[in-house]
């Protein structure tokens, strides 16, 4: 079994940093996708042992197993850049208007169509002050360019004397969430309805992502979780990445995690 360096992890590291530069990203925020992704990058230098961990060897990796790894779609990608680069009150502007009524009937907002239409939005949004009002015209505006959005479907009629559901769209607990909470929320309930992966990753992989966490945030991060590294004891390397993996979510910081 292959042992990599910290060195290696820094050049593993920018080389994620390099394809994200062109839209690549592979996805590091949940458990199991990220295990998934570090056995894989793990297993590709083990079986190619005398390869020495550079830029170009890392790239290679990722071009010859591109369809055995998980990435994020390239709409979720422009569109989380886009709302990354807004301030705290048009998220919450964007967030209250994306998921209010009037907008689900009239365009797609979940899926990778949602993350179409919402990377448009709020491109079309670039200098212009955040409003309800605005966004709807956003809409108005793209309309007239063909293909540019995906539309919601339009109801079905219904007898009114037939028993109808009087559920709301959205529960009390949904409405002040952002765009990204939702997305977020979508991909958690598609989860629960899929039945869980075998967990067969290695300890290796596990130890290797909690390596991967030592570098990164803030020293107080740092320290609080090598810390935490240094008194493993016989604890296993999965539950280790996860109080790791905690207590960097704590420091409000995003941690990228690559293998």
């Amino acid at each position: 079994m292959r042992e990599f360096t910290q060195q290696d992890l820094q050049i593993i590291q920018q080389t994620e940093l390099k394809l994200r530069e062109t839209g690549i990203v592979l996805i590091t925020e949940e458990e199991v996708d990220a295990a998934h992704n570090a056995e894989r990058l793990i297993a590709f230098f083990n079986h190619n042992s005398h390869l020495p961990v550079t830029l170009n060897t890392v790239l290679e990796a990722f071009r010859l197993m591109h369809d055995q790894l998980r990435f994020k779609p390239r709409v979720q990608v422009e569109y989380e850049a886009e709302y990354d680069a807004l301030s705290q009150e048009n998220k919450n502007i964007f967030g209250a208007w994306w998921f209010s009524s009037s907008t689900k009937k009239t365009i797609v907002i979940d899926g990778d169509q949602g993350f179409s239409n919402a990377a448009k939005v709020l491109a079309w949004m670039h200098g212009k002050p955040f409003s309800s009002r605005n966004l709807d015209l956003a809409i108005t505006n793209l309309a007239g360019s063909r293909g540019s959005l995906y539309w919601a479907p339009t109801p079905k009629h219904t007898d009114p004397r037939q028993h109808q559901d009087s559920g709301s769209f959205m529960s009390k607990d949904s409405v002040n969430l952002s765009a990204r909470d939702h997305a977020q929320r979508a991909r958690q309930a598609q989860a629960d309805n899929t039945p869980a992966p075998a967990q067969t990753e290695p300890a290796e992989v596990w130890q290797t992502l909690c390596q991967r966490l030592l570098g990164h945030g803030t020293h107080g991060c740092q320290a609080a979780m090598a810390k935490l590294y240094d008194q493993r004891g016989n604890k296993p390397w999965r539950q280790l990445y996860t109080e790791m993996n905690n207590i960097a979510r704590s420091y409000e910081r995003t941690v990228s995690l690559v293998y």
